[in-house]
Parts: C-alpha cells; structure tokens; sequence
C-alpha cells in the first residue's frame, strides 16, 4: 500500500499537541422520549460493515509517553482479526500488531518504548483495545435498555461485570461504550463523528481510555478503502 506523504505531515503536527482529556467536541444528546430501543439498535446494526479498512491518524498515551502516527488499520469482526501498522511521516514503519483470536505479532521501532514499557503488554493492549473500539459495537436484543437524559443506555451484565452502550445524538447512533468491574470502570470509548461511506458507517472521532493499564488512544479517521 503506497503511504501519501501529503495527507500524513498535516495530521501528524495536529496530534503531538493532542489533548490528554477528551479531545473531540461533546455530543449534542437530545431527547429519546419517542424512540423505541431495539429499533434503535436494530438500524445502527444494519449500517455496521464486519470488514474494513482504514487509514487514521493517531496518537498513543502510555505511561506519560505519547507517540503519534499514521495508522493503516484492518479489522475483521468475524474472523476475530485486526492489524495495526503505524508510519511516520517518511514512511518508516514504527508499529506493527497483527491479532487473530489470542495470538498477537507485533513489532516497535521507537527506542523509547524498549526503554520505558514492555513491548508485548503494549501490543496487546493495542489489539485488544482496538477489538473494544470496532467489535461488539451493537449489544444482544435482550439486553437491558434504559432512556436517561436524552440517552438510550444499554446494559449488559454477567457476575460482577458490566457493558453498557449508550446510543443518542445526531441520528441515534452508539457514542460510547464502558466497561465495568464491580464500581470500577476498565475502560471506555467513545465516538464522536461519524461518516457514511458506500451505505455504511465509520467513526471519524474515537477517545479510548484503558484505566487498566493507564493508556488512551485518540484516532481521526483519514480515509477509507474499499
């Protein structure tokens, strides 16, 4: 895949001064009083694809390092696959994860996460944190759905854990996604724009935050491949 030096340099300057708190615009949540839960879902589900491609910009916070880069993303729902390769802006190859079902290949090629962090714990919580943006993003028809202050909150539990999607906005799409342990929240995401290309639709603006293992992630959608 030829890399284009013009789309990379502008995005890659806009990221390293990218804010560690939530760095999109909040959702304008309106009221859901006449919506019907499942239809909610129902229609979000249909524009969903299971497989794609994408170029995004990104940077990665790990441990108070911040690394930013542009992302040539796979992902394939069904085949419980993903891949992740990270470029700067010459085209050298930083970031390389590759997961399908529990085995992840990666390889880094920043000095300062050989120094800093553990290379394999990073990788995968890359690919599994990647599979929390892109999977799972439509909950079961018999989970539990709630309307609160112009948001459809969908909960699912199992023990003592807990998912819960939260639908709302411009069109009544999912704009985030957390994940409990107990009182603890492991992680969230959230979506903050999207675009329909081709009858489907892709996030343009995603906030990631592993509480776990204190990392966050900021992706801008770039361009998508057909």
């Amino acid at each position: 895949m030829k890399i284009r030096l013009w789309i990379i340099w502008p995005f890659l300057l806009v990221f390293f001064s990218a804010c560690a708190k939530t760095p999109f615009e909040k959702v304008d949540f309106k009221s859901v009083a006449h919506l019907e839960p499942n239809r909610v879902r129902e229609n979000f589900e249909k524009l969903l694809p299971s497989s794609f491609e994408v170029m995004e910009s990104a940077v990665y916070i790990y441990k108070g390092l911040q690394i930013a880069v542009i992302s040539y993303t796979r992902v394939n729902e069904k085949e419980d696959s993903v891949e992740i390769i990270g470029f700067n802006p010459l085209g050298l190859k930083l970031v390389q994860v590759q997961a399908s079902g529990a085995q992840v290949k990666y390889s880094f090629n920043i000095p300062q996460i050989k120094k800093r962090v553990d290379e394999e714990t990073l990788a995968e919580a890359i690919a599994e944190d990647i599979r929390r943006i892109y999977f799972g993003r439509v909950p079961p028809a018999n989970a539990c759905a709630l309307k609160e202050k112009g948001k459809i909150v969908v909960e699912q539990k199992k023990g003592e854990d807990k998912i819960e999607w939260v639908f709302g906005g411009p069109d009544n799409r999912l704009y985030q996604k957390h994940y409990f342990r107990g009182k603890r929240e492991v992680w969230s995401v959230r979506y903050f724009e999207y675009e329909d290309n081709g009858g489907y639709l892709y996030p343009c603006k995603i906030f990631l935050e592993n509480y776990d293992h204190k990392y966050k992630l900021v992706l801008r959608l770039k361009e998508i491949f057909e």
